[in-house]
């Protein structure tokens, strides 16, 4: 494994200031980088410089360098007193083979892990590196301040072991991090950026406090369901997707979920709110095709878009669709072929009333002549059928038995079709 240099570790130490976006100086970092060839924290010619407390540390600028390898390694703390730190560095070595960085000690909660601020340089676990690492142990990690998750690199990082406190989880980077836990930690858990990965039977996973969603990905880390037990709230503007290719696993938040103004959820794979979803004004949905997105309900006071492009999958609410009866519902009817019949939107035995409904893109538009509260759709689905016509077509809602502009009415299928005709029914 490389040494490296005295420069190189203050240039790395910089770089992390920089990247907290901290103007104070690290220079009283005591910083120790593992070199092996053993496993036991407590022998200290695994470490370069000298000096690592053995012993135990209760210096909260200790930082803990490990560089990725060619071949799997493990590196154990086997210290048998506390150990307090600001940061695991993770940086790029030889090679990308799994690192297991093991807590040895047991879950006496003398004898953890714990991550502390060295004044205004909060603690975090900085993942730089294409190797993946692996935090694990009967030992658990303590958070003593919020815990940033953060880094450049693309090797994933799982934190297998237990996290307590009262503090925060905050994942904020490019890089992506696995939490397979029964956490305890009380602070909540945010997503900023970067992809954060939740694996497990635990409803518990993220701890006892809310979800807040600001961007980036939540998945599963396998194609098995994922239940989770945490109050959702995304924030106002956020993009946030759900789910990958790859990790397919369902989605299932059990709580309630409070979606802020203008924010975008996509779907990569499955996707359920089974308790109460609030959501403001202009929220869009965003399945993908394959990916289911479930709601229990859906409380619309501003107007929705449902940004669902013809061969995605359609939205699934098995409960109430209701408004405050002046909202509009949206469907973006981009990327439809010729010739098909798309799926949009599938509800059940409830009832659906809109003042105005919109089919968005060009001309493809449904005259809003139709009406605040001109129409109503119970027990059934609606489909967006796009034949070869002119791009100037305008918008038929074709539904037996509608008796003309503004009239409400029941279908069990409600078609959307483009033609050549022009919106005379609604005009």
């Amino acid at each position: 494994m490389k040494h490296p240099s005295f420069l190189n570790r203050w240039g790395r130490l910089s770089l992390a200031c920089l990247l907290f976006g901290l103007a104070v100086p690290c220079a009283r970092a005591a910083t120790y980088t593992w070199v092996g060839p053993g496993a036991g924290w407590s022998t200290a010619a695994h470490w370069t410089p000298g000096g690592f407390p053995v012993g135990g540390s209760t210096s909260s600028s200790t930082v803990l360098v490990f560089q990725s390898s060619e071949t799997a390694y493990a590196s154990t703390d086997n210290v048998t007193a506390a150990f307090v730190l600001n940061r695991f560095i993770f940086e790029p070595g030889t090679g990308t083979a799994l690192t297991t960085i093991s807590n040895g000690n047991t879950a006496d909660s003398n004898r953890p892990i714990t991550f502390a601020a060295d004044g205004e340089v909060g603690p975090a676990i900085v993942q730089n590196s294409d190797g993946a690492f692996r935090v694990q142990g009967n030992g658990r990690i303590s958070l003593s301040d919020d815990l940033t998750l953060t880094g450049t690199g693309t090797g994933l990082v799982t934190i297998a072991t237990i996290v307590t406190g009262s503090k925060a989880i905050i994942v904020d980077g490019g890089a992506a991090f696995a939490l397979t836990g029964a956490n305890l930690h009380t602070g909540g858990t945010v997503v900023k950026n970067g992809t954060l990965q939740v694996g497990t039977g635990s409803a518990s996973i993220l701890g006892s406090g809310a979800l807040t969603l600001e961007g980036g990905r939540i998945s599963s880390v396998s194609v098995n369901t994922r239940t989770l037990s945490n109050e959702v709230n995304v924030a106002t503007g956020a993009e946030v997707a759900f789910g990958d290719t790859v990790n397919t696993g369902l989605l299932i938040f059990s709580a309630g979920a409070t979606i802020g103004d203008h924010a975008t959820l996509k779907a990569t794979s499955g996707l359920t709110f089974s308790g109460a979803f609030t959501t403001g004004s202009n929220l869009t949905l965003a399945p993908e095709a394959g990916a289911t997105l479930t709601l229990s309900s859906l409380d619309i006071e501003g107007g929705v878009t449902l940004d669902l492009q013809p061969g995605g999958s359609p939205v699934v609410i098995t409960g109430a669709l209701s408004n405050s009866g002046t909202a509009k519902l949206n469907f973006n009817l981009a990327g439809g072929e010729a010739g098909e019949v798309y799926t949009l939107l599938e509800f059940g035995s409830t009832t659906l009333g809109y003042g105005d409904l919109n089919l968005l893109n060009g001309n493809d538009r449904l005259d809003t002549s139709f009406g605040v509260n001109g129409w109503l759709i119970e027990n059934g689905t609606i489909q967006v059928a796009l034949i070869p016509e002119p791009s100037t077509a305008g918008m038929l809602l074709t539904v037996l038995g509608l008796a003309g502009a503004g009239a409400r009415w029941r279908s069990r299928r409600t078609r959307f079709t483009r033609t050549a005709t022009t919106n005379a029914l609604f005009s």
